[in-house]
């Protein structure tokens, strides 16, 4: 019957195993404490750009309610100065006017915000957990 030939790792592999497995926990918890501090500052600059947007939208709606009310105006003029002053070049350049306000594009922006950064893959700490569980070798 033929031998099996066992591989070992001697004491120097069994270290630099060790010294792998915190060598790779302290990175991964470095990366992970960098994740984080990235992630409190697109935090921070979502809610920035959250409080500029509600600013932004107020101020349209106000510049909406401005428009509408212009464009109203302009047309009750129109209306109640009736179709011959409407062909006119005035008239013409009301109502040139008139469109304008109403086209006025006053739509709301919406909340623009940043992603986030993921924390180390699941992987690398099964990577972790796979060099610090290695079965011992099996005795000869």
């Amino acid at each position: 019957m033929k031998r099996v030939t066992t591989i070992r790792l001697d004491v120097a592999e069994i270290a630099q195993k060790a010294a792998l497995s915190a060598k790779l926990a302290k990175a991964v918890a470095a990366y992970d404490d960098e994740v984080e501090a990235a992630n409190g500052l697109v935090q921070q600059a979502n809610d920035k750009m959250e409080a500029a947007s509600v600013t932004l939208n107020a101020v349209l709606a106000e510049v909406n309610g401005f428009a509408n009310r212009v464009h109203d105006e302009l047309q009750r003029l129109m209306t109640s100065a009736g179709t011959d002053w409407q062909d006119t070049p005035d008239g013409e350049a009301v109502e040139e006017w008139r469109k304008a306000w109403e086209n006025l594009d006053t739509t709301p922006v919406p909340v623009c915000r940043a992603s986030t950064f993921d924390d180390a893959d699941e992987s690398l700490r099964d990577i972790l957990d796979d060099i610090e569980n290695t079965p011992r070798p099996p005795r000869e």
